[in-house]
């Protein structure tokens, strides 16, 4: 894909959250990143969004190995959402889905000629999910309120309390494939002198302490640290080289409710993320000054 001259490009690498499941193309941190640089920079600031819901960090790598590369980015940013990411094992192509307009597919649903538009009406209409769906749906997507939990959520988030039990070296061992995936995508932007930034992004289990007390029964609350797995990403991504961006201390802090009932974020949770993101770009002066150090924070 051809560059505009004179056009910072950011490459955006991830799975739902970055793809912004449930919110307006124009909520999600993409564009709300896209639009806060294009405010202070010289030159036009273009934001990729190449995530795929349900997408691993094998196939992140994969993607950039095999297409990333081509849109010639400035820097690459990969949303690594530590539910999911951070134990995946997934290794080899024959583990994965693909993905046509953004949504994961059989390979078989590929050879369908009318596979796209399929896809299309699935994104667009609500009538095509509810004729194709055929496994359990969230409902109740948004919330009341932040303890307003459908029961689908809950299950979700039950399973995933293991990602934040204390930091052992079983966990060390699990995450290896994780780093090293991240690791090839590093190993290639390298060669084309690109910088690579990992944006951990937390889960509600963290944050939320209405959540967290439906879930633990009592005395449980000990077998967990709410800081994993975090603190052992940062501390693994940093000797492997990798800059890191921990995104849980500035959701921890928001009293508001940035979740909603599939998980992923709310429009203000995506706008929060992109102010996170905004700052660190400019003040680590990753856009080799489009973006004046003066204006390097933006205030809620």
């Amino acid at each position: 894909m051809e560059k505009p001259v004179g056009t910072f490009r950011i490459l955006l690498l991830g799975d739902s959250f970055t793809v912004g499941a449930s919110v307006a193309e124009d909520d999600t941190y993409a564009e709300v990143l896209e639009v806060l640089l294009n405010k202070i920079s010289a030159a036009p600031v273009e934001v990729i969004n190449a995530g795929v819901g349900g997408w691993d960090p094998f196939q992140y790598a994969q993607y950039y190995k095999h297409y990333g590369r081509n849109f010639s980015p400035d820097l690459v940013l990969v949303g690594f959402f530590v539910g999911n990411d951070t134990y995946s094992q997934i290794t080899d192509i024959h583990q994965t889905r693909t993905a046509v307009l953004g949504r994961r597919v059989t390979r078989e649903a590929t050879m369908d000629p009318l596979i796209r538009l399929k896809v299309f009406l699935y994104n667009h209409s609500n009538i095509a999910r509810l004729a194709w769906n055929r496994g359990p749906t969230i409902e109740n997507v948004t919330r009341k309120d932040c303890a307003d939990f459908s029961t689908q959520y809950l299950a979700i988030q039950r399973s995933r309390l293991n990602n934040h039990l204390k930091r052992s070296g079983r966990q060390e061992n699990r995450v290896i494939n994780s780093i090293h995936q991240i690791s090839e995508i590093r190993k290639l932007a390298d060669m084309d002198s690109i910088p690579l930034v990992v944006l951990l992004f937390p889960d509600e289990n963290q944050v939320n302490e209405r959540l967290q007390q439906v879930l633990l029964a009592d005395g449980d609350r000990e077998k967990y640290d709410f800081g994993m797995p975090q603190s052992m990403l940062l501390d693994l991504f940093s000797e492997a080289g990798i800059p890191a961006v921990d995104l849980l201390p500035f959701f921890k802090n928001d009293a508001r409710c940035l979740y909603m009932n599939d998980t992923h974020w709310t429009p203000s949770g995506h706008a929060l993320a992109a102010r996170v993101i905004y700052n660190y770009i400019v003040n680590e002066n990753l856009m080799s000054g489009s973006a004046p150090r003066k204006q390097s924070s933006v205030k809620d």
